[in-house]
């Protein structure tokens, strides 16, 4: 079960704004976006499982983690950042081809919808971890805060960073590291 912190004061506000000025007044403007009003539509849109990070090789601290994120109902959430106080710091990465060579790329954002949820692991999107704390072992669970950019009615986006925790696992584990 995750452990989830989300701050959504500036959400629910928006929500109530939204509210009283409707109240009595014929709406001129149409949303563009879903809206986010509270926690418990976060909760039952976004559902991340099997967070996990593989402890590093020997010798080394650099990993990787993933997860599968998926996303119930109509809005899309991108996944913009990872920290960890267990990682000096921790970048979302994907690998692409380039003249027949696999190469890993950083990239900005995952996007995750509906119809596009996103399974990290090996051979595809990750997080690549830098200065995992070496004295963890597989089958040790570290706090780990993913962060998801949502949109919201007037085109702009609510930054949510919620803590979940994530399994060391054998770095010999493949895909999902399960």
């Amino acid at each position: 079960m995750a452990v989830r912190m989300i701050k959504i004061g500036h959400i629910l506000a928006l929500g109530l704004l939204a509210a009283a000025a409707a109240c009595g007044q014929p709406s001129e403007t149409k949303p563009t976006a879903p809206v986010v009003t509270d926690k418990a539509t976060i909760e039952a849109n976004l559902n991340v499982d099997g967070l996990f990070v593989l402890a590093p090789l020997g010798g080394r601290d650099t990993t990787m983690g993933g997860a599968e994120i998926s996303v119930s109902g109509p809005l899309s959430y991108d996944l913009v950042a990872a920290r960890s106080q267990a990682a000096r710091t921790i970048e979302l990465h994907t690998h692409e081809s380039q003249d027949g060579v696999m190469q890993m790329r950083q990239v900005e954002r995952f996007t995750i919808s509906q119809d596009a949820p996103l399974l990290m692991g090996q051979g595809g999107p990750h997080l690549m971890v830098f200065g995992f704390d070496t004295t963890l072992s597989p089958g040790d669970e570290i706090d780990l805060v993913l962060d998801f950019e949502v949109p919201l009615q007037d085109n702009t986006t609510e930054l949510l960073q919620i803590q979940y925790k994530a399994k060391v696992h054998d770095f010999s584990a493949v895909g999902r590291g399960s």
